[in-house]
């Protein structure tokens, strides 16, 4: 034999196969460097905020221009969106600027359904702009969705029209927007074009944004996974063939996915984690379990494709504390399964292998190949080394950019994948092994120093107390029997005194714009004093609203004013006082006597069932006196995020008085082992910067002398300066202010404390709205270089609490005639310090730490010139003299006939002097439309010809009070004579409303 020969032909066969394998390599679909980064941010959010938020609905289907006046979120919180990004692991978010209803949530020159036409901040808001901020300000990408239909531009799905014309016109108009969006807000990551698009961009796209991901549209960089439930099949290749005309149309979804595709289109998994896009208010019971949100991510990341989470602020504009709650659970559990593997490698051929030190349980894999060189594997087995045998614990086909496997806990002593069909040579970036059934506590991540040992020790907040403590101001509203009494307690309650408890014209609302206008977040209500009395329909006793004249004993204020709450997104507390003095029970729920203690604890527990699970979500719970009556169980249940004040499962704490006044420093933390601590009675006192237990101040304060209205205290009402005095000392030493206005007889709050209550809040914005710059940062010292010498004359501090409170002595010094010169210091700082100092002008300003427990963490210094006399208006609140909308009548299809009928109803109630009132009727259910014949009021049983009128806007009439009104019952009555168009299926309500005259 030619062994020569054999040798060529040898080298030749090698040499033909590397060459086969070597094409095969090149043709393997390849990421480019945007999508492999996009790839590794495997989480993003979405969030869904607009008119629909105000409809209950999905789609705006039928957009008019009145619905602009639908949006007016009061407490628009970006922050707030990006941090419950962060705390879930997503690294982008993408928000839906513009859906198909077309109304738009920034400034635009191309439409007037839009923000610039809607309440919110008087048409120039900007939800786009404030949320590029935010983003910016923590480092979190962003992205945007602008649908291509438009109903308010008469185009469908994929921004299409019959009609040439429109199309021309829509197609200028939608390329504008997104020339608007993608030039005018900083860097895309990612544009979004829901079910496709029509309209040529990839020119807009290019120039604004070349590096951004594409969803969806001819020129999709990425794809939908075909559904919204939050799984992407397996195996989810991530290539698909660049000549199929589904992928040309940028409408291909997971199931195109060829491994031998030409083209890489990753799987984006779009799902919500409650059963609807946009808020609504009937679906918080949809909220998606943790486990449920796992398994979404095990088939989505763990399918080597993007999980896109939704999470919608609600009308407040903000994200409901439930959902951000479990985002960050959620965020919570990733890390703790897969923070840290037991060990981990990476490597290139058929076979990557672990060795560990010893027999170790292992019950994850993650698996993730080197995309930058394609997909290659297509078939593997992941084997455990136990009592010396190689053994089959998981097998798959497709990795991509990762794959998790979950099998039984097994106890091997090696680990390895063996890739046992592949494309080309596996290169595996990452085979890491886990043990998650430990239930390993993870922390809130710290920045390591030489203090690590000591940051471990500090006490450090919840979420929920983190929230609560940014809140800052709360109002507390006292109103009962005591109300009609002239009294702050029902010391000695008879039943005959249920009978003194008959509010004319109760307005929840009214209540809750005040509370909205001096700043307050949360409301706490006293839904039972020490007396007794309760103020909600209980069946724990008979010493209640319902055996009062009010609404015939149908009435509820609890219900009332949780409605009012839903409808501004204001929340919700309750304050049941533990003592009850008609049920002989004395402070802390106590008494000596055995069987009256056991039956009053079944009272009370019933009492805190019947308003945890009865009036929807609440935020704060209050035991005045402490608490005996075991309710941890209840409050568990029905209310696990509340803020729990006193008792022995307190959350949050009494500051000790009740002036306004928290001391200086009043840290946050306390010993748990304290036995006043554990009875939930500490205050401010028992404050301790090395305490183990996170125990902010709640500081309850009047804004007139008494907790209750009273006839003789008017004079005591406080100044502005007096409460910018309390809100220096209260939220300004780490606190929330909680400020009591009270209801007068009449169930409106009087109207110069709703007035005082805006000046208030008005003055806060005066001087802390706007800084004249602000920064943060780590370390002992944070600077801020101005660019010229500017006054100043307060500094606001605030640590970021989630890592303990760890500043114990700090000065802040200006730079003036080119020395840093001190002109503030301190010892504590927490959640907020002010400082104010005599006026200023530095080039530069810093914070000093002289003395902390580990490496400071500033969350935000900032400086003003709050003697600038800059004028800002107080809040209107609706009251007596203002344009309140009130409910005057409810009709059902019982009172519509499809003849003309007459329907009449009393005014009196809702007119209280001479004016111009619009009464409109609000159609809520039924498909067809009321008609309206003519209109006529009724002035003490005479018509009044030429009184009313109606006018151009729909359902909407003029009536018009020339005399004092008297307030009698059926003085002013209203008679219409109507019927229904088309049918007689209509029901609705009838709300009347002053005519602003200015």
């Amino acid at each position: 034999m030619n062994t020569r020969r054999i040798v060529i032909v040898l080298i030749f066969l090698s040499l033909l196969f590397a060459g086969c394998n070597e094409v095969e390599v090149k043709r393997l679909a390849k990421p480019t460097p945007a999508q492999v980064e996009w790839m590794d941010d495997e989480i993003g959010m979405f969030i869904h905020f607009g008119i629909e938020t105000w409809q209950d609905k999905e789609t705006d289907k039928y957009p008019k221009m009145e619905y602009t006046q639908m949006f007016d979120p009061p407490n628009v919180d970006t922050d707030q969106w990006v941090a419950a990004a962060e705390s879930m692991g997503a690294k982008y978010i993408v928000l839906v600027a513009k859906h198909p209803g077309g109304f738009c949530l920034w400034q635009t020159d191309t439409t007037e359904y839009s923000i610039k036409n809607s309440p919110y901040k008087d048409g120039k808001g900007d939800i786009v702009a404030e949320l590029a901020e935010s983003c910016r300000k923590r480092g979190m990408k962003m992205g945007i969705y602008i649908s291509p239909a438009d109903f308010s531009q008469k185009t469908s799905y994929g921004g299409k029209s019959d009609d040439a014309e429109v199309q021309e016109k829509y197609s200028n108009i939608y390329r504008q927007q997104w020339t608007e969006l993608l030039s005018g807000y900083g860097e895309m990551m990612e544009v979004w074009f829901d079910g496709g698009n029509v309209v040529k961009l990839d020119d807009i796209v290019e120039k604004y944004a070349p590096n951004a991901m594409v969803f969806q549209s001819p020129i999709a960089t990425i794809r939908w996974v075909g559904n919204e439930s939050g799984y992407a099949p397996y195996p989810a290749w991530n290539s698909v063939n660049s000549a199929d005309p589904i992928v040309q149309a940028g409408l291909s979804t997971a199931r195109h996915g060829d491994p031998d595709g030409d083209k890489w289109l990753p799987n984006e998994v779009d799902c919500r984690i409650r059963s609807k896009w946009f808020w609504n208010s009937y679906n918080a019971d949809t909220l998606k379990s943790v486990d449920k949100l796992m398994d979404m991510y095990y088939n989505s990341v763990g399918h080597s494709s993007v999980l896109l989470l939704n999470i919608a602020p609600d009308k407040s504009g903000q994200m409901p504390q439930s959902d951000i709650k479990r985002a960050a659970e959620f965020g919570a559990e990733i890390k703790r399964r897969f923070g840290k593997s037991i060990a981990e490698t990476s490597g290139e051929g058929d076979i990557i292998e672990i060795t560990l030190d010893k027999a170790t349980v292992i019950d994850h894999a993650i698996i993730m190949e080197d995309i930058t060189k394609g997909e290659r594997v297509r078939q593997y087995v992941i084997e455990g080394l136990i009592d010396g045998q190689w053994k089959k614990i998981a097998e798959g086909i497709s990795i991509g950019h990762k794959k998790i496997d979950q099998f039984a806990p097994v106890a091997v002593d090696a680990v390895r994948i063996r890739v046992t069909k592949s494309a080309a040579k596996p290169v595996i970036r990452k085979l890491a092994v886990y043990d998650t059934s430990k239930d390993v506590k993870t922390e809130t991540a710290v920045v390591p120093d030489k203090k690590d040992v000591e940051v471990k020790k500090l006490a450090k907040p919840t979420p929920a107390q983190v929230e609560w403590m940014d809140d800052e101001i709360g109002m507390f509203i006292c109103f009962g029997i005591e109300t009609w009494q002239d009294k702050n307690t029902d010391k000695y309650p008879k039943m005959e005194y249920t009978q003194m408890f008959d509010p004319p014209n109760v307005d929840t609302d009214q209540w809750v714009a005040a509370a909205e206008s001096m700043g307050a977040k949360y409301i706490i209500l006293v839904a039972k004093h020490a007396g007794g009395f309760c103020l909600w329909q209980t069946d724990t006793t008979e010493y209640s609203i319902k055996n009062s004249p009010y609404k015939d004993g149908k009435g509820d204020i609890v219900a009332e004013l949780a409605k009012s709450c839903r409808k501004k997104g204001m929340k919700l507390g309750i304050y049941i006082s533990p003592a009850d003095f008609w049920k002989k029970i004395g402070h802390g729920g106590k008494s000596n006597d055995a069987e009256v203690q056991e039956k009053y604890s079944i009272i009370y527990r019933q009492q805190w069932t019947e308003l945890l699970s009865g009036y929807g979500e609440m935020m704060e719970v209050w035991f005045d006196g402490g608490n005996v009556v075991k309710v941890d169980d209840i409050v568990k249940k029905y209310a696990p995020n509340a803020m729990v004040f006193q008792s022995p499962i307190a959350t949050i704490r009494w500051v000790g008085n009740e002036s306004g006044y928290a001391p200086y420093p009043a840290w946050n933390s306390v010993n748990s082992a304290d036995p006043i601590v554990q009875a939930g009675l500490s205050t401010a006192r028992h404050g301790d910067p090395d305490g183990d237990k996170w125990l902010p101040n709640e500081v309850d304060c009047r804004i007139r002398s008494k907790w209750f209205w009273n006839s003789y205290n008017a004079d005591t009402l406080k100044s502005v300066d007096k409460l910018m005095d309390m809100y220096y000392n209260s939220v300004g030493h780490s606190s929330v202010l909680l400020l009591n206005i009270a209801p007068d007889k009449s169930g409106q709050m009087p109207q110069s404390d709703i007035k005082r209550a805006a000046e208030f809040g008005a003055e806060i914005k005066r001087r802390f709205g706007k800084s004249i710059a602000e920064t943060s940062g780590e370390g002992e010292i944070i600077e801020i270089t101005l660019d010229k010498a500017t006054v100043i004359d307060h500094a606001i501090i605030m640590e970021d609490i989630i890592r303990g409170e760890r500043v114990r002595q700090y000065v802040i010094e200006g730079l003036i005639d080119g020395q840093w010169k001190k002109i503030a210091e301190g010892i504590s700082i927490g959640h907020k310090k002010i400082d104010q100092f005599a006026p200023v002008a530095v080039d530069a300003v810093r914070i000093r730490v002289t003395k902390s427990a580990a490496k400071p963490v500033i969350r935000k210094l900032a400086v003003y010139d709050t003697s600038k006399d800059v004028k800002t208006e107080p809040t209107v609140v609706p009251g007596k003299n203002s344009q309140h909308e009130q409910i005057a009548f409810e009709w059902s299809s019982n009172d519509i006939s499809t003849e003309w009928s007459e329907l009449e109803f009393d005014l009196s109630p809702f007119i209280d002097m001479p004016q111009q009132y619009e009464v409109v009727f609000n159609q809520v259910a039924g498909k067809n439309t009321l008609e309206f014949k003519s209109v006529i009021l009724i002035l003490n049983g005479i018509e009044a010809a030429g009184f009313s009128e109606a006018l151009d806007k729909p359902n909407t009439f003029n009536v018009n009070i020339t005399a004092t009104p008297s307030r009698k019952k059926d003085s002013i009555r209203f008679r219409v004579v109507l019927k229904g168009k088309g049918g007689a299926d209509s029901s609705g309500n009838v709300t009347i409303t002053k005519v602003k005259l200015f």
